[in-house]
């Protein structure tokens, strides 16, 4: 997927904003909480997900999937290059990543989420 078709399914998404972080990183949080990021100024442009510990396990053992620095071990992976998912893998991983994001929130903003 482009970044641009990545950008519209995130903003998709109850509730999802965008911001620029730490110089060159378009970021896509739930109610300011961070579910997916991608650097902008690595080449090929590079992205990073929340993820479950079990998918964690699993994603790390495909080529270009990292641990990604900075972010709660076993729980953030890195991807190196965009087109190593397919359209179809990038909206399960990101839908998932804003679900486990989304779960740790007050249950009152998770109902208003749910019924926007």
């Amino acid at each position: 997927m482009e970044i641009e078709e990545l950008r519209a399914f995130c903003l998709s998404m109850p509730g999802t904003t965008e911001d620029m972080k730490w110089g060159d990183n378009l970021t896509f949080m739930v109610h300011e909480k961070i579910f997916a990021l991608f650097s902008l100024d690595a080449t090929p442009i590079q992205g990073t997900f929340k993820v479950s510990q079990d998918e964690f396990d699993k994603l790390i053992e495909r080529v270009g999937f990292y641990q990604a620095p900075y972010f709660a071990k076993r729980q953030w992976v890195r991807l190196g290059d965009l087109s190593l998912l397919s359209p179809d893998e990038w909206k399960v991983h990101l839908a998932q990543a804003y679900e486990l994001i989304k779960a740790k929130l007050p249950k009152k903003i998770q109902a208003q989420l749910t019924n926007q």
